[in-house]
């Protein structure tokens, strides 16, 4: 779901969820699935949640709006070295590898 979380009169209404290349590939996870997804993209969306920039939820926000993609995502729940059992929400195990890092993880469980 794609939502606005900010209202102030400089947001123009839905203005960034056009420019947006995370909000584009969550439509088109919506309209036609994971599969339809290549490596780049499946790299993209994990590293944009998850990596050095991400905010560590499946909470994507953007200029006062903010896309859940624990709706559309597989559920994983991962054992770190340090910090124990965390969740995370990923197309698939290799981009979640790949945003954090394979050499800190123990275990990845898909549920």
């Amino acid at each position: 779901m794609i939502y606005q979380f900010a209202i102030h009169e400089r947001l123009p209404q839905g203005s960034a969820m056009q420019d947006c290349l995370m909000f584009k590939l969550y439509r088109k996870i919506k309209e036609s699935g994971i599969k339809s997804l290549t490596r780049e993209e499946k790299d993209y969306i994990a590293d944009c949640l998850y990596g050095p920039a991400g905010n560590d939820t499946s909470i994507y926000r953007y200029m006062g709006f903010a896309a859940d993609f624990s709706a559309v995502l597989n559920r994983y729940i991962v054992n770190e070295r340090y910090y124990g059992w965390r969740e995370y929400y990923s197309a698939d195990k290799t981009a979640l590898r790949k945003s954090i890092g394979s050499h800190n993880i123990t275990e990845i469980i898909a549920i």
